[in-house]
């Protein structure tokens, strides 16, 4: 996907998000992002310094919802780091509940982190995911 393409994406899935074109062009340009794409509908952008990563923004086209986009992106990510971080809105319920039954626990709020276009502010919820530990300790 190009960055124009993710634009109109993000528009589409978060009007209120405040993404610009620019910010995502500059973000990808990081040699830490990556871009994780599913079918065009759906897009998935992280900080990776392994074995860690943080989730920046993941995006589903509305018409594609709850159909496995997001929890696929995730999947991908979590086969490539030991440990994820992110924030969410704290209003927003799907996104909190997929993240919870793909193993992420709340870690903690940030008031007002998130600022609407009207000037609203809305907590985000911190949360993060581990890999299992693996083998005998």
């Amino acid at each position: 996907m190009t960055p124009e393409e993710i634009a109109v994406l993000t528009e589409a899935a978060w009007p209120r998000s405040g993404w610009s074109l620019r910010e995502l062009r500059q973000s990808l340009e990081s040699p830490s992002t990556q871009l994780l794409t599913r079918e065009s509908c759906a897009f998935l952008i992280a900080q990776v310094i392994p074995p860690e990563a943080e989730i920046l923004i993941i995006a589903v086209d509305p018409d594609h919802r709850r159909q496995g986009h997001a929890r696929a992106l995730l999947a991908v990510l979590m086969q490539r780091v030991d440990r994820i971080f992110l924030d969410v809105r704290a209003d927003n319920q799907a996104a909190r509940a997929l993240y919870q039954t793909t193993g992420f626990a709340e870690t903690g709020r940030r008031r007002g982190y998130y600022s609407d276009f009207d000037g609203t502010r809305v907590d985000a919820v911190t949360m993060s995911w581990a890999a299992a530990a693996s083998g005998p300790e």
